[in-house]
């Protein structure tokens, strides 16, 4: 796949599988209390003080345990959160550290604490020192496959749409030139099975008339064939409930059934005009 795509993503990593056992992993504390406070209103100051208060509580030895304890400060939400997360084995970095962990908790008792800012902590400083300094190192590290799904995604996407843009005489392109999500979540699967219908003009009220050898049906104010496109757009009967629901002039069928956040005003429409019970077979 990767070369049928032409993708250039260099090596891949293997994966990798814990050497502890799912039971026997300890996973850190983390304290998430800080995150309360949002960077853009808080001065570096206040996370400061609020950081030197928290490592008051944890001093650095505790005699009646005799387990050493200490207080790490963290710039990394998304690092703390794949940490603590059950699903970390899924990302092999994330293996290692959790190993490494496993291995560290059974000697000292180690908490986190997210700050949202380096608030001149001397170690969170460093920390982003070491991780701008590794952004201009020319050396590659195979690529996680879990960090890949987003690459293929868009890429099969990418190709996907390309094929779409090439069927202009297909009934479908008309409606989604721009491919997206169809069908709306919310809805249950009576209202789903309607609004795909809908979206591929071939509903019980306008094709019925294949299966019994029987004229085509026609509008019975217009006079002319019946459609999706003609309910939905064209019919100058209904053009006082299109305006009055849709807000809106531009009633072609892509921007009507192109939006699922429209479904809801397609049914009510189909309501009022009565053909909401011809749609399905």
């Amino acid at each position: 796949m990767i070369n049928d795509l032409n993708l250039n993503i260099g090596r891949i990593a293997l994966c990798k599988i814990s050497e502890v056992s799912p039971w026997k992993v300890i996973y850190p504390k983390v304290d998430f209390t800080l995150s309360c406070y949002t960077k853009a209103c808080t001065p570096g100051s206040t996370y400061r003080t609020l950081y030197l208060e928290h490592r008051e509580l944890f001093p650095t030895m505790n005699l009646s345990s005799r387990m050493a304890q200490s207080l790490n400060p963290m710039l990394s939400l998304s690092a703390l959160q794949s940490i603590v997360s059950l699903h970390s084995s899924s990302h092999p970095i994330l293996v290692d550290i959790t190993y490494a962990l496993a291995n560290h908790l059974r000697k000292k008792d180690t908490r986190f604490c997210w700050i949202p800012g380096h608030a001149r902590i001397t170690v969170n400083e460093l920390a982003d020192t070491a991780a701008r300094s590794a952004t201009g190192s020319s050396e590659r590290f195979p690529i996680p496959h879990s960090d890949l799904k987003a690459c293929f995604r868009q890429k099969l996407q990418s190709v996907w749409q390309s094929n779409s843009d090439q069927q202009t005489e297909n009934k479908l392109h008309s409606v989604m030139p721009v491919l997206a999500p169809t069908v709306p979540s919310s809805s249950n699967s009576c209202e789903q099975v309607i609004w795909t219908r809908l979206r591929l003009g071939h509903t019980r009220l306008t094709h019925r008339h294949l299966l019994f050898g029987e004229p085509p049906p026609y509008c019975e104010v217009c006079n002319l064939l019946l459609s999706v496109k003609h309910i939905l757009c064209d019919c100058p009967h209904s053009n006082h409930l299109r305006h009055q629901l849709f807000n809106s002039v531009d009633f072609t069928i892509s921007r009507i059934l192109n939006n699922s956040t429209n479904s809801s005003l397609v049914f009510k429409v189909l309501s009022i005009k009565g053909f909401i019970h011809n749609i399905s077979f």
